[in-house]
């Protein structure tokens, strides 16, 4: 069976589901074990490099959806248009927005790094603090909207079962009818008398 691109790109989305999860659940394992009854990280310098640390790995898992992620948005809205009311969520369209949102911040925290990224020293390399600084920066601004996408991405993974589904009964309840339309009724020369009790 020949893979679309959609159902290619719903594939890097189910990836960075489970490996922002994983990233999620790691983190909330760690934190759990270096922070008091309070909340307050037990070694604030080795927590803020944990912490960074998630946000760099959730930012490299959503890059490989970040090129296609509109595109999905814009499928996923064209499907839902055609999904009948009776097998929609109400919850859908809000759910779109907030991800139409967070890919705007997402994009536009890329384009203020890009622009930073300009006016960095010439020896400013990954491994330096004046490069890692400030893409750090960067991966903490957007992990709110990299979240959100983790949240509310399985979304556009159901809206496109639904229809999926949608198509295939209509197409049974479709074929039903004809069949139904075009069987022959029993004439009163053929139709058999019923057994007298």
């Amino acid at each position: 069976m020949t893979t679309t691109r959609h159902e290619q790109q719903l594939r890097q989305l189910e990836r960075y589901l489970r490996d922002s999860e994983r990233i999620l659940a790691a983190w909330d394992a760690y934190s759990d074990e270096h922070t008091d009854n309070d909340g307050w990280p037990l070694d604030p310098d080795s927590y803020g490099r944990r912490a960074a640390q998630r946000d760099a790995e959730t930012w490299r898992a959503f890059d490989r959806v970040r090129g296609s992620a509109k595109e999905l948005l814009a499928t996923a809205e064209r499907e839902l248009r055609r999904i009948p009311s009776t097998l929609s969520r109400s919850c859908w369209p809000w759910q779109l927005g907030v991800l139409e949102q967070s890919l705007e911040q997402i994009n536009e925290l890329q384009r203020q790094w890009l622009r930073t990224r300009e006016t960095l020293p010439w020896d400013a390399v990954p491994g330096t603090d004046a490069y890692d600084d400030t893409i750090g920066e960067r991966n903490e601004e957007a992990w709110h909207p990299l979240s959100e996408w983790r949240d509310h991405g399985q979304a556009l993974l159901d809206i496109h079962t639904t229809l999926q589904h949608a198509s295939v009964l209509h197409q049974a309840l479709t074929r039903r009818r004809t069949t139904t339309a075009t069987a022959p009724a029993d004439s009163p020369s053929t139709r058999r008398p019923r057994p007298r009790v």
